[in-house]
């Protein structure tokens, strides 16, 4: 099994049974043993930098409101229980700030947090109101983070401001993105496992660890690994540990 049960990343937390992007969810999932966790940043109206992956509340919170028009203080009190998806089983799950994440990690020194910067927020505040906001939210513990986005630009400009760890996600894996990806130089390249099964693309052999996104498939997983891809994002980490877990007894019953 390699190292293969390190090698997962819990997407937006332990979505699986938990809401999104809250406290909640990344408390599951580091439970479970999770040691990477991704999550979505949007800023508050008072540029907050804060836990959500839309801008606004309407799937996750059942309301319409703009996150991005709204102070912290009263988006801190907004419902993010995912009732669509989740049922009536967390009326008490709240949208979380950055700092609140950061501070979850400093209680797991061994937890690594990718943060992924969405596009609404650039839109609407411009590329470096957004990068330095979440840079002065985290540079306590640079350490332990690893800023990821869409947006090229914005990660151009934060390597200018910083030496953090980054990962550009992509859409489309071809020649032009990776002559972009050699010249950007992240540590990290993010994309959709789906975008890549009719490609025979060498993972192990570009300078930037793969990222992979997402399956709670332990079987798609497994083959995503044996092509050289370093990590694999799940909405369920918690089912790929336990089964990378057993997998492992039983290897070594039979060794």
């Amino acid at each position: 099994m390699n190292n293969f049960a390190a090698q997962l990343v819990a997407h937006r937390g332990q979505i699986a049974d938990y809401p999104e992007n809250t406290l909640e969810s990344l408390t599951a999932a580091i439970a479970c043993g999770a040691r990477f966790l991704e999550v979505d940043v949007q800023l508050s109206a008072d540029h907050i930098p804060i836990l959500c992956h839309d801008a606004t509340l309407e799937r996750t919170g059942g309301k319409k409101a703009d996150v991005r028009s709204l102070p912290f203080t009263e988006l801190q009190r907004c419902q993010v229980g995912e009732v669509k998806r989740l049922g009536e089983g967390f009326p008490a799950v709240f949208i979380p700030s950055l700092q609140q994440a950061i501070s979850l990690l400093k209680e797991n020194p061994e937890v690594q947090l990718f943060i992924e910067l969405k596009q609404e927020s650039f839109d609407h505040f411009g590329i470096e109101v957004f990068v330095d906001q979440v840079l002065s939210c985290i540079k306590s513990l640079a350490t332990q983070v690893i800023v990821i986005s869409f947006n090229h630009d914005a990660l151009v400009y934060l390597k200018q401001k910083s030496t953090i760890r980054s990962g550009w996600i992509i859409r489309k894996m071809n020649r032009a993105t990776l002559q972009q990806a050699t010249e950007l130089n992240p540590q990290f390249m993010f994309i959709k496992h789906k975008a890549c099964t009719k490609q025979s693309h060498d993972f192990s052999a570009d300078a930037w660890d793969w990222v992979l996104y997402e399956t709670s498939d332990p079987q798609v997983a497994r083959e995503l690994f044996k092509r050289g891809v370093a990590y694999v994002e799940s909405n369920d980490i918690c089912k790929l540990l336990h089964y990378f877990r057993e997998a492992k007894i039983q290897e070594n019953k039979i060794t």
